[in-house]
């Protein structure tokens, strides 16, 4: 039973709060008028009123997971993908259809830049001539012998040519190629003598060399014009991976006003950041060809399509190498 007490200034009021708090079935207990004035009412009632409905225990709301945009705009600013290009990729993104991130970012490049797969059968074939420019040091002499290993696997009659004699030990290294791979290699002198030793080689596909040229030297871009205009070919431009975006970008066009249409990206293997690569063949309009992807020979270069370099974007891992440490000796 739950007692309460009312106070009023008549019954009749008094009787009104019994009947608002209690309801009809209040019992009256007492009633009591104060010489003052008012009344005291004291009502009892045998139900309980319902124990208040307590609040509904909730888990914390889960952190929400990082959707497909989100982890794409992550693996960019990794890569230190520019601003401009980054945005572009994301808007692109968010225009198609849900799907996974690789297959998003995917058609994300496939609409924003260019890919010619220099490596698809078919690619590399008698008299074609291909001539790779680039800085010192970008892996031209290398990506040449992996290209003539590679058309050599498929049956193509090949042809190396070299036009660098000033690096320090650039025709012994070509000339150590050529004999592992068992090519003819000719050292041409002058850029003039192309021409004629293109007609020479036209039965094969011949792969020239070129010394490396520092793109802001006047001097040195034009001595590479020289040479473009001798061959009477489209170079391709050798740019190594890892390189800074806006220095990359710089270089690319340079080598895009001499001529160059695609791009053969070096050391992809061991640069964890590509940004440099896209930055140079989105401002130049360069169609990403190849990367290397192993110091071998024999397998150390691999074509570059829309998914392969998603996937390369994606799969880098955004945190630094836990490098193992060596065990500190025991004590005896």
């Amino acid at each position: 039973m739950r007692l309460k007490t009312f106070h009023a200034a008549s019954l009749t009021q008094a009787l009104d709060q019994v009947r608002d708090h209690f309801g009809q079935d209040a019992a009256i207990l007492s009633t009591q008028e104060h010489d003052s004035g008012g009344f005291t009412v004291t009502a009892a009632i045998d139900a309980t009123e319902p124990a208040p409905a307590a609040a509904p225990v909730t888990a914390p709301a889960p952190e929400p997971e990082p959707d497909e945009h989100d982890e794409i705009a992550d693996a960019l600013e990794h890569h230190r993908i520019p601003p401009g290009l980054s945005q572009r990729l994301l808007n692109a993104v968010g225009s198609f259809p849900p799907a996974d991130k690789r297959a998003l970012l995917t058609k994300a490049l496939d609409q924003l830049m260019s890919f010619h797969d220099i490596t698809r059968p078919g690619r590399l074939s008698a008299g074609q001539a291909l001539l790779l420019v680039g800085p010192s040091g970008a892996g031209k002499t290398a990506t040449v012998a992996k290209l003539c290993a590679m058309a050599k696997l498929r049956g193509v009659p090949t042809r190396i040519a070299t036009l660098d004699f000033e690096s320090a030990g650039a025709q012994e290294q070509i000339a150590a190629f050529a004999a592992v791979l068992e090519t003819p290699l000719d050292c041409v002198a002058e850029p003039k003598h192309l021409a004629d030793l293109r007609e020479t080689a036209a039965d094969s596909l011949l792969l020239i060399d070129t010394v490396g040229t520092n793109p802001f030297s006047q001097q040195e871009i034009l001595r590479c014009a020289e040479i473009v205009a001798a061959i009477g070919v489209r170079p391709i431009l050798v740019l190594p991976a890892g390189g800074d975006p806006v220095e990359s970008a710089e270089t690319a066009l340079v080598f895009a006003e001499l001529g160059a249409n695609r791009l053969i990206a070096t050391r992809m293997d061991a640069s964890r950041r590509l940004g440099g690569v896209l930055s140079a063949a989105f401002a130049a309009e360069l169609a990403l060809s190849a990367g290397g992807v192993s110091p071998m020979v024999g397998n150390g270069l691999s074509g570059l399509s829309a998914r392969s370099l998603a996937g390369a974007l994606i799969s880098r891992a955004p945190t630094p190498f836990q490098f193992l440490r060596k065990e500190e000796p025991k004590p005896r």
